[in-house]
C-alpha cells in the first residue's frame, strides 16, 4: 500500500486516497485455489476490489471517514481495499 501524493493540508480524496497493489494480493490470495495463475478465482477478486475501491473512494469524496481512520485502517489492512472497507465500518 501507498498513500497518494497531495500538497500539505489538503484533505483526503479519491485521488490521494492510499493505493493497493490489487493484482499483487489477488494473485497471492487465490494461488491455493486457482488452477492456474489469473484464473477465475483471480478475476473475481480483482473485480471484488475494483468495486471495493469505487465505494471507497465515493465515500472519501464525500468525507463520510475520518482522514485518521483511512490512514489507521489502511496500513493494517492485509486484505487490500476489502480489508480497508471493513476496518472503516469496524467489522472483523
Amino acid at each position: 500500500m501507498e498513500f497518494g501524493r497531495r500538497p500539505p493540508n489538503t484533505p483526503m480524496t479519491s485521488d490521494n486516497m492510499p493505493i493497493y497493489d490489487t493484482v499483487t494480493y489477488c494473485i497471492l490470495a487465490t494461488r491455493k485455489t486457482d488452477t492456474k495463475v489469473m484464473g477465475p478465482q483471480y478475476e473475481e477478486c480483482i473485480e471484488q476490489q475494483d468495486h471495493t475501491r469505487m465505494v471507497l473512494a465515493d465515500a472519501i469524496d464525500q468525507a463520510k471517514y475520518k482522514e485518521a481512520d483511512i490512514i489507521r485502517c489502511a496500513k493494517i489492512s492485509h486484505a487490500a481495499y476489502m480489508g480497508m472497507w471493513y476496518c472503516l465500518n469496524e467489522q472483523l
